[in-house]
C-alpha cells in the first residue's frame, strides 16, 4: 500500500520548531541542504515526514519511528536501514502544501504535488517534458494509494491525518473518468498541463534521476506504474501524482 499525506504548512511561520523536530528525528542541517530557502522548506517538509511516519505506522498497527536517512549516489533520499515499517518515501512541496508518500510494499517511490497556478513558458514545458506523458501509462491498481489530509501547527506539530474520501478525488487513469488520447481528439478536455507536470516529476523521482529528454521519460514510463489525482482544497485545484519504478 502507498500512503500519501497532504499537509498544510501555512501556520508555520517560524522554522525553529521544525528544525528542532528534524534534529529530534536525527536529520542534520547538512542533509537539509545549504541556504535559507532550502533550510526553511526542507526543515518543515522533513519534520512532516517524521510525524507522518509515526502517525501512519501507528494507524496501521505497526508503530515505528523514522529511521536514519541518507542520499544515494544520484542524490535521492532513502531510509538508511532496511526492515522498517515503510520501505521508501518521497516528498514534494508546492506553496504551503507538502506531500509525503510512504510505502510498506514497494521501493523506488516518487510523488509530486502542484497547486493550480499560472505556469511560465507553458509551451516549452509541454514540448520539453510533458508531451504525451499521460498516454500508454501503467497504472497502480485501484485502491493502491490512500490519501490523507493533515496540517502542522505553528510549532510544527502534526494533527492526526484524516483519510480523504474517494468521492473528493478525481482520477486520471481509472475507467470511470479516464479520457484517452482518441477521446481527446474528438474534442474532450485535455488533461491539465500542471497535472501532466506532476506525472513527469513523480516518474523522474521514482527513477531516481534528474530531468531528461522525452524519449528517456518514455523509457522510464514503460517500466513504472503511477496514479494521478486532483481535488479542490480551500477553493484551489490541487494535482498530485505518485509513481513506482518497476
Amino acid at each position: 500500500m502507498i500512503y500519501c499525506v497532504l499537509c498544510d504548512i501555512s501556520a508555520v511561520r517560524d522554522t525553529s520548531g521544525a528544525l528542532a523536530q528534524t534534529a529530534a528525528y536525527g536529520i542534520s542541517r547538512a542533509f537539509l541542504g545549504t541556504g535559507a530557502a532550502h533550510e526553511k522548506r526542507r526543515s518543515v517538509a522533513y519534520s512532516a515526514l517524521g510525524a507522518a511516519y509515526e502517525k501512519l505506522s501507528a494507524a496501521i498497527g505497526r508503530a515505528g519511528k523514522l529511521p536514519a536517512l541518507f542520499r544515494d549516489l544520484v542524490g535521492k533520499p532513502r531510509f538508511a536501514t532496511p526492515g522498517g515499517v515503510f520501505k521508501d518515501f518521497s516528498i514534494s512541496y508546492s506553496g504551503e502544501l507538502v506531500a509525503i508518500a510512504l510505502s510498506d510494499t514497494c521501493g523506488d517511490l516518487g510523488v509530486d504535488i502542484e497547486a493550480e497556478r499560472e505556469l511560465k513558458n507553458p509551451d516549452k514545458i509541454e514540448k520539453r517534458l510533458c508531451c504525451g506523458i499521460e498516454e500508454d501509462l501503467g497504472f497502480i491498481e485501484n485502491g493502491g494509494v490512500c490519501y490523507y489530509l493533515t496540517s502542522l501547527s505553528s510549532e510544527g506539530r502534526m494533527k492526526a491525518p484524516v483519510k480523504i474520501p474517494d468521492a473528493s478525488l478525481e482520477y486520471l487513469g481509472r475507467e470511470k473518468n479516464y479520457t484517452s488520447a482518441k477521446e481527446k481528439r474528438r474534442g474532450q478536455t485535455e488533461t491539465p498541463l500542471l497535472q501532466r507536470w506532476t506525472l513527469t516529476e513523480a516518474l523522474l523521482k521514482a527513477d531516481g534521476g534528474g530531468f531528461c529528454s522525452i524519449e528517456d521519460i518514455d523509457r522510464i514510463k514503460s517500466r513504472s506504474l503511477c496514479e494521478s489525482a486532483s481535488l479542490l482544497l480551500n477553493g484551489k485545484r490541487i494535482y498530485i501524482s505518485v509513481a513506482v519504478k518497476g
